[in-house]
């Protein structure tokens, strides 16, 4: 994960599975000194609301969140999304990634895939019908 934070992001949003992870690795990101918050379902609408407002007034540089982030949120001026885990089904994929390269700018999307998790990655690939570059 280290290699994939050293790229050159204004802001990004790390998605992973279940609140558990979201917390886990906001804590390990603290604990290496990036700025990281979870955010997730299991969050009080102040909550969300503030590590929201912290992303769009560029004070929050990492949201770790799970899929309840992936709709609607709208963050201006995020650079990468970062999908920790591979999203269970396949659309969401789309929600997630289209949170960067809105208004006509560029953004990238970095999805970590395990070796037991081939099944989802070939029906992202296959939904999506777009090249994606596969990186040892």
């Amino acid at each position: 994960m280290a290699n994939v934070l050293s790229l050159d992001h204004r802001q990004a949003i790390i998605f992973c599975g279940t609140r558990t992870e979201t917390s886990m690795l906001a804590g390990r990101l603290r604990a290496r000194g990036y700025d990281a918050k979870p955010l997730d379902a299991g969050f009080t609408q102040s909550q969300r609301d503030f590590v929201v407002n912290s992303s769009r007034k560029g004070k929050l540089k990492l949201p770790v969140a799970t899929d309840v982030a992936a709709r609607g949120l709208d963050i201006q001026g995020i650079t990468h999304i970062i999908n920790y885990d591979i999203p269970l089904e396949a659309l969401l994929y789309f929600h997630r990634i289209h949170r960067t390269a809105r208004m006509g700018r560029d953004g990238t999307a970095i999805t970590l895939v395990g070796y037991g998790e081939p099944t989802e990655f070939i029906n992202i690939r296959t939904l999506t019908k777009t090249a994606i570059k596969e990186l040892e």
